[in-house]
């Protein structure tokens, strides 16, 4: 399930979860791309915390390393400025998702 949140998504208490964030803007017009992009994700790996922040909401916490939209964050990490290939992006969270299951 993919959330769409206008600050820092909460924390997962129940062990490690891979969490992909998606920082996107109203003013942006290739993050409708983006939006859908992390909602096909969202569904498809589960096991992955999925959000989609909307850096020019109220309040909304933008890190240093977040300098363009859209920019896909997973675990602190930027994977992609930009719009990533569905396939690079499911590449990715499939190995993030083996990996947490070895933690």
């Amino acid at each position: 399930m993919v959330r769409i949140t206008d600050g820092w998504p909460r924390s997962v208490d129940h062990g490690f979860v891979p969490r992909l964030l998606v920082y996107t803007a109203r003013t942006c017009r290739v993050c409708a791309y983006a939006r859908a992009l992390a909602a096909v994700l969202g569904q498809r790996f589960p096991m992955v915390e999925v959000a989609v922040i909307d850096i020019d909401a109220p309040g909304a916490h933008v890190p240093d390393h977040v300098f363009a939209v859209p920019t896909f964050v997973l675990d602190g990490r930027v994977v992609s400025v930009g719009n990533p290939a569905p396939e690079e992006m499911e590449r990715t969270l499939s190995d993030a998702v083996r990996n947490a299951d070895r933690d």
